[in-house]
């Protein structure tokens, strides 16, 4: 005969509201959560999910939209999963790979799965396609990115200030022609980083030469072809900012395939902060996000959420990073 959550009660003293409140992701008290845990091993308590969520309207899953699953990526969703699993929920992730279509394809087959929250990364949240989660009343953050006409919660890394303090270690190094391949301008991470750089240019008071701002797509190749077209103009910078890491990668494979060395003829600092920037020669100095925190502290918000805790709602956490300075800028 299997064990039912009756045997839990018996066997721990407690009340069946108690223990049906720990199964269901509530708050109980530290101690009696504790005497549960011990039991539900004792007994080898396995809780039907699919009854269980039928009688809470609860499925116990969580919807990621995520534009896709590299490095910068892979570590914001541990965070999150690492997190919803210790509130006993369970991932279900998607790409959109920068499409709308792709997007729209993934809200409503998580809506369809009746998942019980959704985080969506990347891609415009002003879009329509966000809007049917929002009439449903499931809980919706935006994971880096913010839309002010939307009441959702929202966690960023603070991109301004991380490229402002990049860009400011070029100018203080007495660079005053840096370039930028920046991210895509419809992104509200790229034009946070675009703002920093641009920023220091106005406090530096140095002129802003609009050749030396490539706008790139976040990809390896747009960070190839950036670097190539900097480096054809007639008075190319003598250092470059780059928005993230993909493009780093290709930038980094353009300036060694054209033979320029680094940082004597092109100092470089990126956003981004991976292994690559410690591996490669010389070591890049970059901007490391805190991109484990991010995912830590956007599951914590859902969780909230989907407990029904709107007391601080919307929320905009806003986390801050680290610049760290190597090998990869000269002084002139």
């Amino acid at each position: 005969m299997s064990i039912t959550i009756k045997d839990v009660a018996k066997e721990t003293n407690l009340a069946m509201s108690t223990i049906s409140k720990y199964m269901n992701g509530g708050n109980v008290r530290p101690k009696n959560r504790e005497i549960i845990e011990e039991a539900v091993k004792r007994l080898g308590y396995h809780p039907n999910d699919i009854a269980r969520g039928l009688r809470s309207t609860k499925t116990r899953t969580v919807g990621i939209v995520v534009s896709s699953f590299d490095t910068h990526m892979v570590q914001i969703l541990n965070g999150i999963e690492k997190t919803l699993r210790a509130n006993g929920y369970f991932p279900i992730i998607c790409s959109h790979r920068d499409s709308l279509e792709k997007a729209n394809q993934a809200i409503h087959f998580l809506m369809e799965k009746r998942v019980d929250g959704i985080i969506v990364e990347g891609i415009l949240t002003s879009q329509k396609y966000v809007l049917p989660i929002l009439d449903r009343e499931i809980p919706l953050l935006g994971l880096e990115t913010i839309t002010d006409n939307l009441a959702m919660d929202y966690v960023v890394a603070d991109g301004a200030t991380g490229s402002y303090q990049a860009v400011e270690e070029l100018v203080k190094r007495g660079h005053t022609k840096v370039g930028i391949i920046s991210g895509p301008e419809g992104y509200y991470t790229a034009r946070e980083r675009l703002r920093g750089y641009l920023r220091v240019f106005e406090d530096y008071e140095i002129e802003v030469k609009k050749e030396y701002i490539i706008e790139g797509d976040y990809t390896y190749q747009s960070g190839y072809e950036g670097i190539c077209r900097l480096w054809k103009l007639e008075q190319p910078p003598t250092a470059v900012f780059i928005c993230n890491y993909n493009m780093c990668l290709g930038a980094v494979a353009a300036i060694n395939q054209l033979g320029i060395h680094m940082p004597a003829e092109l100092s470089l600092v990126t956003f981004d902060d991976m292994e690559f920037s410690r591996i490669v020669r010389p070591h890049l100095s970059s901007f490391r996000q805190p991109l484990e925190k991010m995912g830590i502290q956007a599951a914590q918000i859902l969780v909230k959420r989907m407990n029904g805790d709107y007391g601080d709602f919307p929320k905009k956490v806003r986390l801050k990073g680290e610049f760290i300075s190597r090998d990869s800028v000269r002084c002139v």
